[in-house]
């Protein structure tokens, strides 16, 4: 980097009369591997004037010297107003520095999410809103008046969302709740997973998809996604399938039979049932193993009861 400057219009090489070295981190690479410093001139510092008025050798020789023995660092604090309806995030970042009247002069931030790394922010403030629920580590880079640069990191965010999940290689059982009120449940068997993940339920009334031959829509329909380090993993096949526990109404199956009820999914030609089971069927319920994720939706035959009239004399 370019250390010292020689102001002019006719410079070459923008000026610069002194090149400075060091190993600095990075959101990309934080750590470094060179714990050297070096300082280059295109001059002697006998040659440096000593006169009154300017720069001396000896303040110039300090100059080199803070900026050798610069080292800064960089915390992170959530300032998050809970009762933000908007979901934002805040965070602001407090630059320190071994030496006095060194100050933070530029940010570039990593949320933890997957999204692209910020440009450079030449404030310490920083929002952001997450599409998915789980617990993120947001990082800083933080650049010093002296041009040295540290990495801070804040872990162990938690993000939570209604129609979202956190669930690991443990597994575990996931409730949420479908648009009539009812529970809606997921079970993870341990190992179904290779990582800490996060699912998303989208409960519909409708479907946009032809339906299928012999039978009709029973009034509930849904997406289940899986997202890892925020970022949605698609296709998903379990070797241990999951578990799906649907409550419907009496309503959802008006004129349908309940014992023939049975789960689809879309796999973009057609609604299919490969890689779905029916376990049991319930009164008002039906439980489902499921091998992949995808768009679903419940459907049953017509039902074929004749109501015959009642006549009394």
């Amino acid at each position: 980097m370019g250390l010292l400057k020689y102001p002019g219009p006719y410079n070459k090489e923008d000026g610069v009369v002194a090149m400075a070295h060091r190993a600095q981190p990075s959101l990309e690479t934080p750590g470094i591997a060179y714990l050297g410093r070096s300082i280059y001139t295109s001059f002697g510092l006998e040659g440096v004037n000593d006169s009154a008025g300017v720069t001396s050798r000896a303040e110039l020789l300090q100059t080199f010297f803070n900026w050798a023995w610069d080292k800064p660092t960089v915390t992170i604090s959530n300032t998050t107003v809970l009762t933000n309806s908007s979901e934002l995030f805040s965070f602001d970042a407090t630059t320190t520095a071994s030496l006095t009247n060194t100050v933070g002069v530029s940010y570039r931030w990593d949320f933890g999410d997957g999204s692209p790394y910020t440009k450079l922010y030449n404030t310490t403030q920083a929002s952001h809103s997450y599409a998915v629920c789980g617990t993120y580590t947001i990082r800083v880079e933080s650049t010093d008046s002296f041009g040295n640069r540290a990495i801070g990191k804040l872990e162990n965010l938690k993000v939570t969302k209604d129609n979202c999940k956190e669930v690991n290689q443990t597994g575990g059982t996931l409730n949420f709740t479908n648009l009539h009120g009812a529970p809606f449940t997921v079970l993870v068997p341990t190992g179904s997973l290779s990582e800490a993940s996060s699912l998303i339920y989208e409960p519909t009334l409708t479907i946009t998809h032809a339906l299928p031959t012999g039978l009709l829509f029973a009034g509930q329909a849904f997406n289940l996604n899986l997202y890892q380090k925020g970022k949605l993993v698609s296709p998903v096949t379990f070797t241990t399938p999951l578990t799906l526990t649907l409550h419907y109404t009496a309503a959802d199956v008006v004129g349908l039979n309940k014992n023939g009820l049975t789960l689809r999914y879309w796999n973009g030609l057609t609604w299919a049932d490969d890689g779905l089971t029916i376990i049991s069927r319930g009164s008002d319920q039906l439980v489902v193993a499921i091998s992949h994720l995808s768009e679903f939706a419940l459907f049953g035959q017509k039902s074929s009861e004749v109501y015959l009239p009642i006549v009394v004399k």
